[in-house]
């Protein structure tokens, strides 16, 4: 089986790739929380992980609250940074 990032990588920016595979996979807090923790420098991975994370939290907001206060934290110190 691929991983999530895999499925994420390759293809052209303007498509959602295998986005919507990956929220079918993503089924339970535990499967959230190991995607929400994925990490890349690419920006095709990045913007799609976004999509996924949105169409998930559109039906499912509860997966996303104990990640709130440190998506909060982390644009804190972004912003403090470019400060």
């Amino acid at each position: 089986m691929k991983t999530f990032r895999e499925l994420l990588n390759g293809g052209d920016l303007r498509s959602i790739g295998k986005s919507n595979e990956v929220v079918t996979l993503i089924t339970d807090q535990e499967s959230f929380d190991n995607f929400f923790l994925l990490f890349s420098n690419k920006r095709i991975v990045v913007m799609r992980a976004a999509d996924v994370i949105e169409k998930i939290t559109a039906t499912s907001p509860k997966y996303l609250n104990k990640h709130k206060k440190k998506k909060f934290l982390y644009y804190r110190k972004q912003s403090l940074i470019k400060n």
